[in-house]
């Protein structure tokens, strides 16, 4: 008989039993995504939202229950504000 004891190196639980466990929410509060490419940031938050609104049958951007922005963009946001 094989040896199977690699296949006993990762454990798979459903995310909304960890989200629960560790933040008492079944949702996420935050992501962080990181961009290798900064020419590639405008791109990825397209395809991120995009995909957002595709996975929550959303049609209308500016109803979304989500927000996606750039470092850059919440600087902005900051200093707009002091």
């Amino acid at each position: 008989m094989a040896d199977n004891s690699t296949s006993n190196d990762a454990l798979y639980v459903p995310a909304s039993s960890v989200l629960m466990k560790i933040n008492g929410s079944h949702y996420y509060s935050s992501a962080l995504i990181e961009v290798k490419d900064t020419d590639e940031v405008a791109t990825m938050l397209t395809y991120i939202k995009s995909e957002l609104m595709s996975h929550l049958d959303v049609t209308d951007e500016d109803n979304a229950p989500f927000s996606v922005s750039s470092m850059s963009e919440m600087l902005s946001s900051i200093e707009e504000m002091t």
